[in-house]
């Protein structure tokens, strides 16, 4: 016995030393001390939209990091959650994430995850222990957004011009709808909006822009539940079209709060101005079609 007692006190340090080493590789409650709890993963999760249209498309952006991505056709996402220290935020990072869902003219929303030593710490209750997403995300739509072309076929040997529709429509509450071109006009009011008309075989090559004239005035507000129509005469006198199908889109955006900065210019630095860039804006309308059967002399 007296033997034993002289190893232990012997080689005390070097059996204390096995004793912590048992402890932490035994320890699987701390994410500080053991990967079991904290996990590299990808984050995914699904979109649906409260009046049931189609929800791909939908931009999801992981703030700090800045990267997005965008729903497929079913509103399924997924997203690789990146080591921070590439982000220039250290691989030791922690905090809350924040990550949103993005709709132009659908409410945004927005949920948090959170980061542990740079990586996705589970049991955090609106995502599994895979990075899964427990229950779907809903957006709510507050605008519909509709343009209307006629007639749909169009010959430009017999007339010149075709008439776009343009029609909003605040759901449920009164909003704010503003074409970034705002002009105030002496008479008051506001320049509403030009459009964006793209050919349907040659997409993002073959796009023509229209200014209004000042005369087409268009109030910013919309009232809940009230349709607002505008109405465009659109001609060819420089002959600008060619034959084929085209579609029209309204240059307008709708106003809602809570958007991040960093998320629009992710999207790119010019998606807010009327250009080709404004066609990366996320949102759900309904654009207008026409065929052009010959385009004049």
């Amino acid at each position: 016995m007296k033997f034993l007692m002289a190893i232990c006190k012997k080689h005390s340090g070097f059996i204390f030393l096995i004793f912590i080493v048992y402890l932490l590789s035994s320890c699987t409650s701390n994410p500080f001390f053991s990967d079991e709890k904290i996990t590299t993963v990808k984050l995914k999760g699904q979109i649906e939209l409260d009046d049931k249209t189609k929800p791909d498309g939908v931009y999801v952006w992981l703030a700090i990091y800045d990267i997005g991505t965008f729903t497929d056709s079913d509103g399924k996402f997924s997203i690789t959650l990146p080591s921070p220290e590439t982000h220039g935020l250290g691989n030791d990072f922690s905090g809350d994430v924040s990550i949103y869902f993005y709709l132009a003219n659908y409410r945004l929303d927005s949920s948090s995850i959170v980061i542990a030593n740079g990586k996705l710490l589970e049991d955090q209750g609106n995502i599994d222990d895979n990075g899964n997403f427990i229950e779907k995300i809903s957006l709510s739509k507050f605008v519909d957004i509709e343009a209307f072309v006629e007639p749909e076929v169009v010959d430009f040997n017999k007339t010149n011009t075709f008439r776009v529709t343009i029609k909003l429509m605040a759901l449920h509450e009164t909003i704010k709808v503003k074409s970034l071109r705002e002009i105030i006009t002496p008479g008051g009011g506001f320049l509403r909006t030009g459009l964006i008309i793209e050919s349907v075989e040659d997409s993002g090559e073959n796009i023509i822009f229209i200014d209004l004239p000042v005369s087409f005035l268009w109030g910013d507000v919309l009232f809940a539940d009230q349709e607002q129509l505008l109405t465009i005469y659109v001609s060819n006198n420089q002959n600008i079209f060619s034959e084929g199908q085209y579609r029209v889109i309204p240059y307008l955006l709708p106003v809602q709060k809570g958007v991040p900065d960093g998320l629009i210019t992710s999207l790119s630095p010019h998606v807010e101005e009327f250009c080709k860039d404004y066609l990366k804006l996320p949102i759900k309308r309904i654009d207008g079609s026409f065929e052009v059967l010959a385009a004049g002399k």
